[in-house]
């Protein structure tokens, strides 16, 4: 009995390892926040000052740690983002201070905003923008719905790699146009408030 065993925790084994790199690949759907903090140095000369970002437990007070800014989780890989420019999610905003998540968990530290860093609500960044949904979701995010909530009419399924235009956020939906003239409500977030989209431009 005990070779099937073995060949069995072999293959186990073998699959796990085979399926670890496709995992690898795609990052973990960050936490949306309510806006977007835009982090860059002051002139490309001075790179290294985003490399010991102090975090704090309050605003100003309780210092964490020092962050390097490209270890922090980033909205960069699902934002059209200039180079050197890294996107980091605001969970909370209080006059100059800010509340980022330091990990994937969520756990969240304070930070002082430099004047040449730049801060968006949501509200402001996504209309106008192209937009398309992640693979790999629930099948129930790819639909248009006939209003802002899960329990909306929902036409045909919507594949993941169409393009469609916002026109307007409401909490955790986009008005969405899908052309010619098709338009519709989309999830653009979770109910935990993980990233449901990618920004196509």
């Amino acid at each position: 009995m005990r070779p099937p065993l073995l060949s069995l925790l072999f293959l186990l084994l073998l699959a796990s390892v085979v399926t670890l790199p496709a995992f690898a690949a795609h990052p973990p759907r960050p936490f949306t926040g309510t806006g977007i903090l835009f982090l860059r140095p002051f002139t490309p000369e001075r790179g290294t000052e985003l490399v010991a970002i102090p975090l704090y437990r309050d605003p100003g007070v309780g210092r964490i740690a020092e962050f390097d800014v490209g270890r922090l989780p980033q909205l960069t890989p699902f934002l059209a983002v200039p180079a050197g420019t890294h996107a980091v999610a605001v969970m909370e905003k209080r006059g100059n201070r800010l509340l980022i998540a330091y990990d994937d968990s969520g756990r969240a530290g304070w930070l002082e905003r430099e004047r040449w860093w730049n801060f968006l609500p949501w509200e402001e960044y996504l209309p106008g923008r192209t937009v398309s949904l992640l693979p790999g979701l629930k099948a129930g995010f790819y639909r248009l719905c006939g209003e802002p909530a899960d329990t909306a009419s929902q036409p045909a399924p919507l594949p993941s790699r169409v393009a469609v235009l916002v026109t307007r956020v409401q909490g955790d939906w986009l008005r969405v146009t899908l052309l010619p003239a098709t338009t519709g409500w989309l999830r653009w977030r979770d109910g935990d408030g993980r990233l449901l989209i990618t920004v196509v431009e």
